[in-house]
């Protein structure tokens, strides 16, 4: 079930951008998850009972169609890219930075492909970012794809192009579209009267700037020290029993690359929208996976703050909780409750591919690139 070939050396996660339902910068919806807030409301859209679809849309952003997407992006990119600037110094050159763009998946109906490629090639011509930049369908349940790739990235370049030093991972997605919302209606995927397995569409856009770099001294880091990928059989619409083969066997592996027992890590945070075929995935996997019962595994999803974000909710998983575990290891705690010092990621998509991530803090003195 494992798909990755050659297990990622460890990667620090430099500076995230976040646009959200919950706020324009990754501050401002940070701040209101800490406070258990989020904004969903009515939108256009009609269910099948006659009553407004209920989502999470971005407030305020009076841009429409695929534009909106793509503007999303670059408030995303602006916002991780200023923050790595100030955190990475001289460190940070554009000539030696790749850009990511994280695609939905190709069975994702809307998607505005040609607006975010547009968005794309302007951020790396204005930016004159490497230009081993490249886009790639991923959906929520490819995100480790997209960090072997940038792992590869770091570790091999491009032959006859200036070593890649930092590798950006950016997304934007929206659930909040008229096929999306169609499709999910005739699966009944969406919440209405007495119908409570179902998630809330969400749009997002978010970035997280990667590096094997080591950060300035006193600085605490968080380091992605595992990264699996995996295909499973089972579909929402199919026949098939679900297992949970696939996850399992990522979260195995993630675990594996760093070193630890799954059972090890303090937290977990995953792409869980409201879904019951999701929860039961999880708990399926997590009862093989562990080594160990626990007690107590406290679990953390951004979808109940700000929707399913496809694609765009993992990528800002990864940054929020990135952002938290540092806030940790400098203060001594973090703002979001029931985090820790090593934590798993895991997401899974309706394509059936699915994702662990293994994420450490560390001392610089600890710096294994």
């Amino acid at each position: 079930m494992s798909a990755q070939i050659r297990p990622p050396r460890p990667m620090r996660i430099a500076a995230e951008g976040l646009c959200s339902a919950l706020g324009y910068t990754l501050p401002r919806t940070v701040a209101a998850i800490r406070a258990r807030l989020n904004l969903f409301r009515e939108t256009r859209f009609v269910g099948l009972g006659g009553k407004p679809v209920v989502g999470a849309p971005v407030h305020g952003f009076d841009i429409w169609g695929g534009q909106r997407q793509a503007a999303l992006l670059r408030m995303a990119f602006d916002e991780a890219w200023e923050r790595a600037k100030l955190e990475e110094g001289e460190s940070l050159s554009p000539q030696s930075t790749a850009l990511l763009l994280m695609l939905p998946s190709a069975s994702q109906p809307a998607t505005p492909l040609r607006e975010l490629h547009e968005a794309f090639q302007t951020v790396t011509t204005d930016h004159r970012l490497h230009p081993g930049s490249r886009a790639m369908h991923a959906g929520r349940g490819g995100l480790a794809d997209g960090v072997l790739l940038a792992s590869h990235l770091l570790e091999d370049g491009i032959d006859g192009t200036e070593a890649i030093r930092h590798v950006v991972l950016l997304a934007s997605d929206s659930l909040l579209t008229a096929p999306t919302i169609d499709r999910l209606l005739a699966q009944r995927r969406l919440a209405e009267d007495r119908h409570t397995d179902a998630l809330i569409p969400g749009e997002a856009a978010a970035a997280v700037v990667l590096t094997r770099l080591a950060t300035r001294a006193g600085m605490t880091e968080v380091w992605i020290t595992g990264a699996a990928s995996g295909q499973d059989d089972w579909r929402i619409d199919g026949d098939e029993p679900l297992r949970a083969q696939a996850l399992t066997a990522a979260l195995r592996e993630a675990a594996r690359q760093s070193g630890v027992a799954v059972a090890d890590a303090e937290f977990h945070a995953s792409g869980m929208n409201g879904e019951h075929w999701m929860a039961r995935e999880i708990e399926l996997a997590m009862s093989r996976a562990m080594e160990r019962k626990r007690v107590e595994f406290p679990h953390h999803r951004i979808a109940q703050f700000i929707g399913d974000a496809g694609t765009a909710g993992a990528v800002a998983t990864l940054g929020w909780i990135a952002h938290e575990m540092r806030a940790l290891g400098t203060i001594g705690h973090a703002g979001t409750a029931g985090l820790g010092r090593t934590g798993l990621l895991h997401f899974a998509e309706d394509d059936g591919r699915r994702s662990a991530l293994m994420l450490r803090t560390r001392e610089p003195a600890q710096d294994t690139a």
